[in-house]
C-alpha cells in the first residue's frame, strides 16, 4: 500500500496582507517569543512564519540578519535555504515530467550521457526518492580531503561522480540521502530545459506564485539584497562569518524568506502550477523499495508524523545557515523557519510551536531517547596490532591519500579535514571515527598484512583505499 499525504483542495488559501513583510501577532505569538527568547540585538537567529487554515497567525525575527552593521532580522529578511530547496527542484522534475519532456522511469544516463555507466542503472524517479544509491559529494569532497570552505562547483561535481567506479548499493534496495542525486536532478532540468534551473523555477514556480524573494544562486558572489549572514559561534562568545560557498543548485542553493515558502506552501492545498492535485499527490508518496517496503520519503518531503499527527516536512543545514517547513495538512497548520547560526535548531522550534497551536489535538511526546555507541567501547588492540594500520592508503576514485598513524597510544587519521581524528577499534579489522560517523574496514592478504580498507559511512559506500609501499 502507497503512503499518501491527504490533501483537501478546497480553496481556503488567501492572498496575502499588504502588511505580511511586517510582524504579524496573535493570540500564540507570546508563547511563541519564549521560544526564541535566546536570540537579541547580539545574536543571530531565526524568521518565522506561522500558517493556519490560510492566514498568517504570526510572523516575525528574532535576532539580527547582519551582526556588523546592525540589521535585525525581519519577515521580509532572505536566508539561505539549504534542503528545503530540494522541494523546488523535485516540482522543476515533476512539472517537467508533466510536460513530456522527461519520463521519470528513464535511467538518468539518458539525460545526462556524461555520467558513467552506472547512471544507466538509475531512474530519474529513483533519483529523486534517494533510492539511488549514488554516493554524496559532499561526502566524496570530504574523503578527497578539502576543507569546509572549498568552494564546490557543478563542474568539480559531475568530475567527482564521475570517477566514481560503483554505488552505495544497488539501486531501489534501500533509502539513503544523497546530495548528489538532487544535484542531478538540477542537471537534467538544465538539459531539457536548455538553461539553468533558476531560469526554470523563476518561469515555472517563483513568478507563478509571487516568490519575489526567491532564487537559485549558481555564483555564491552574488549580491542578494536583505541577505541574512550565516553565522558560527566560537570561544569567547562572539561569531564568525559563515556563508555558503557553494556555487551549487540542486542539492539546495535557493535563497528565499519565511513568507514566500508560505506561498509555496499554500500551493500544495490549490495547485497553481500545472499538473493538478494528481502532480502534488504524487509529490506526497511514499518511496517503495523493490522489497515492497515504504520508505516515508516523497519527493523532497518527509513523511514522518509527530505526537499522532500527519506531517510533511524538511530540513535544511548549510554553512550557518539553518531551516525547516512543516506542514500538518489535516490541521492545515504549516510553520516556516529560516535560522543564520549553526547552533540554531529550527525543527525543534517548529515542533514547539506546533506543540502549542495543537495542543488540544496532538499525542503524548515519544520519551523513547536513541543512544550513541560508547566511543570508548571495550575492544582494545595491543601496540604491534595498532601498528599494523598505520601507513599511506590512497583512492583514486576522490585521488586522495589518507593517512593512519599511532600517537600517544591512539591511532589517528590524517588527510582529511576535521577538529575530530581518533579513530577507535571496534571489531577485528574494524576502526570507528566517532566524529563523523564512518567507519574503515581492513582486508588482509594471506600473509595477514593489510592491503585496502573500505568506507563504509550512510552516504558515502564502498570507498577503496590501498595501503601504500
Amino acid at each position: 500500500m502507497i503512503k499518501k499525504i491527504a490533501v483537501s483542495l478546497c480553496a481556503y488559501v488567501v492572498a496575502f496582507p499588504a502588511y505580511a513583510q511586517e510582524n504579524i501577532r496573535g493570540i500564540y505569538s507570546d508563547q511563541i517569543d519564549e521560544i526564541f527568547s535566546q536570540y537579541n540585538e547580539t545574536t543571530p537567529g531565526c524568521a518565522v512564519a506561522v500558517d493556519q487554515q490560510g492566514a498568517l497567525i504570526h510572523l516575525g525575527g528574532y535576532g539580527m540578519a547582519d551582526l556588523e552593521q546592525d540589521v535585525p532580522i525581519r519577515p521580509d529578511t532572505v536566508f539561505y535555504a539549504g534542503s528545503v530547496s530540494k522541494q523546488f527542484v523535485g516540482m522543476s522534475a515533476m512539472l517537467l515530467d508533466h510536460d513530456g519532456r522527461i519520463d521519470l522511469d528513464e535511467p538518468v544516463r539518458t539525460y545526462l550521457p556524461a555520467l558513467p555507466d552506472y547512471a544507466d542503472r538509475i531512474t530519474v524517479r529513483q533519483t529523486l526518492h534517494h533510492t539511488s544509491g549514488l554516493r554524496d559529494f559532499f561526502w566524496l569532497f570530504y574523503l578527497a580531503g578539502k576543507p569546509a570552505n572549498y568552494v564546490i562547483t557543478e563542474p568539480a561535481i559531475m568530475e567527482i561522480l564521475a570517477q566514481q567506479e560503483g554505488l552505495n548499493f544497488e539501486p531501489g534496495t534501500q533509502y539513503a540521502y544523497s546530495n548528489s542525486a538532487y544535484f542531478l536532478i538540477s542537471q537534467i532540468v538544465n538539459a531539457v530545459y536548455g538553461d539553468n534551473l533558476d531560469a526554470f523555477a523563476q518561469e515555472r514556480i517563483f513568478e507563478p506564485l509571487d516568490m519575489a524573494d526567491s532564487r537559485f544562486q549558481h555564483d555564491h558572489r552574488r549580491l542578494v539584497k536583505r541577505k541574512a549572514h550565516g553565522y558560527a559561534p566560537r570561544s569567547g562568545g562572539d561569531y564568525l562569518l559563515s556563508d555558503s560557498t557553494l556555487d551549487v543548485v540542486g542539492s539546495g542553493g535557493m535563497y528565499s524568506t519565511v513568507v514566500d515558502l508560505i506561498k509555496w506552501d499554500r500551493n500544495f492545498y490549490d495547485n497553481k502550477l500545472g499538473g493538478g492535485a494528481s502532480l502534488i499527490d504524487e509529490m506526497q508518496q511514499s518511496a517503495v523499495l523493490n522489497s515492497g517496503e515504504e520508505t516515508e520519503y516523497g519527493v523532497a518531503l518527509k513523511l514522518t508524523p509527530y505526537r499522532g499527527i500527519s506531517r510533511v516536512h524538511h530540513n535544511g543545514s548549510l554553512a550557518g545557515y539553518r531551516s525547516t517547513l512543516q506542514r500538518f495538512p489535516d490541521e492545515k497548520l504549516t510553520i516556516a523557519l529560516l535560522c543564520n547560526s549553526s547552533k540554531a535548531k529550527p525543527s525543534a522550534y517548529a515542533t514547539a510551536i506546533a506543540d502549542i497551536v495543537l495542543a488540544e489535538k496532538i499525542g503524548p511526546k515519544d520519551e523513547t531517547a536513541s543512544k550513541r555507541d560508547d566511543a570508548s567501547a571495550s575492544y582494545v588492540l595491543s601496540a604491534s596490532e595498532q601498528l599494523s594500520f598505520v601507513g599511506d592508503y590512497y583512492s583514486h576514485e576522490v585521488d586522495n591519500t589518507i593517512t593512519i598513524v599511532r600517537d600517544e597510544k591512539v591511532l589517528r587519521i590524517r588527510g582529511i579535514i576535521g577538529s575530530d581524528d581518533k579513530l577507535y577499534p571496534v571489531a577485528n579489522d574494524h576502526l570507528r571515527h566517532y566524529g563523523r560517523d564512518f567507519d574503515l574496514l581492513f582486508i588482509r592478504n594471506s600473509d595477514g598484512a593489510i592491503e585496502s580498507f573500505t568506507v563504509k559511512s550512510a552516504r558515502a559506500s564502498g570507498i577503496v583505499f590501498e595501503k601504500q609501499p
